[in-house]
């Protein structure tokens, strides 16, 4: 059950003067009504088992026909057109007409985040019903209660009339911990209500979320063919610039230079490297170079965003140490035997750094070899 418009009834004489309302009623979010879900049990636990079933596929399958790019979507706009152009693909806005929706991983676990994180939870002090906005019911409240009927930019009065400017209000969420402290007349205008134990979805700025969220019901309601991003930013890049050792140092050296323009050239040349061959070594460079990177150097740009959602959406954290940065590589690149031994060979080379930290005041460790196994959570 969606509601677009709508607030909750709160009463409490105890609060008069407080920061949201000068009177003895007030409700909530009292800047201006939002926009509230709820479900059920059922239904919030189908959704949250759909999503979850959602995100786990790769759908890694051959593009083609109208494209719909998702919310999220991190592909940069003018390498998408270009790939869409050079495969006779065309775009569209309607996801009905999709034969292809491109989405963000990422921006997927948000959602998934957003509603496991920020509901009420289905207890009895928690019962809710929602019915339909009701004139008689504010004019009465106002009428029985003067702290309600001040000109006050905060008194009940004024909130109820501010809100309605901007839009009727379409209904009103009435908690059942609230109703039972009501006074009886204001019960017996509402009348029989059926309380219900209902998850209600947090929408306090969540426009990105739900975005997303409509996007992906529609995708499993129309059962509609997905790919992730980074699947398609792989594709677009099959043709790009190797990274070989001229063109490692050139990088290494723009890096180095930490002039701005020098930086943000060098992440945008690294994006055209062919991220699918190379992959390992361009999270390698990253990972050397994190602490160069900065709002004014590098951040804000369209190519440090699509590297960084890249290996993101990966699970390869390229800004932690060692212990993260290497986890992400190894559970990504150790099918092929040398990756794995240049990311073993690294990670040895790390905690022997680490040892001889104490060198000079004591005897330390030094590994030699070793076995190691991902422990995956």
């Amino acid at each position: 059950m969606k509601y677009k418009k709508c607030f909750s009834l709160k009463y409490n004489p105890s609060s008069r003067n407080n920061y949201y309302s000068n009177s003895n009623w007030s409700f909530s979010d009292w800047r201006d009504p939002r926009k509230y879900e709820f479900w059920t049990v059922e239904e919030y636990n189908n959704i949250i088992d759909n999503l979850k079933n959602f995100v786990s596929k790769e759908n890694n399958i051959k593009i083609k026909g109208n494209i719909y790019a998702g919310k999220g979507c991190e592909v940069p706009r003018y390498k998408l057109k270009e790939y869409i152009n050079e495969n006779d693909l065309k775009k569209t806005n309607n996801i009905n007409k999709a034969d292809i929706v491109i989405l963000n991983r990422k921006s997927v676990n948000d959602v998934l985040e957003w509603l496991g994180s920020n509901r009420r939870k289905p207890i009895s002090s928690s019962k809710l019903a929602v019915i339909d906005y009701n004139q008689k019911l504010i004019d009465t409240i106002i009428s029985i209660d003067p702290s309600s009927n001040s000109n006050d930019s905060y008194s009940f009065k004024s909130l109820v009339e501010r809100a309605n400017k901007n839009g009727k209000i379409s209904h009103i969420v009435i908690y059942e911990e609230e109703y039972n402290n009501f006074p009886t007349l204001i019960k017996n205008i509402i009348g029989d209500i059926d309380f219900q134990n209902l998850y209600e979805v947090n929408t306090y700025r969540t426009n990105n979320q739900e975005q997303v969220f409509n996007v992906v019901r529609e995708c499993i309601k129309l059962n509609k063919n997905f790919v992730w991003d980074n699947y398609v930013l792989e594709q677009i890049n099959n043709d790009g610039i190797d990274l070989d050792e001229d063109y490692l140092n050139t990088l290494k050296g723009m890096f180095e230079s930490k002039d701005k323009d020098n930086v943000l050239l060098a992440l945008e040349m690294l994006s055209n490297v062919n991220i699918n061959k190379h992959g390992l070594q361009i999270a390698m460079l990253l990972n050397q170079y994190r602490g160069y990177f900065s709002w004014g150097n590098g951040i804000n740009s369209q190519a440090y965003k699509t590297l960084n959602n890249y290996f993101t959406n990966k699970k390869i954290l390229w800004k932690e140490d060692f212990r993260i940065f290497l986890a992400g590589l190894y559970n990504n690149y150790s099918d092929d035997s040398q990756s794995k031994l240049y990311i073993e060979n690294f990670l040895k080379d790390s905690i022997n750094d680490v040892l001889r930290k104490n060198k000079h005041h004591a005897n330390y460790f030094e590994v030699e070899s070793f076995d190691i196994k991902l422990q995956k959570r």
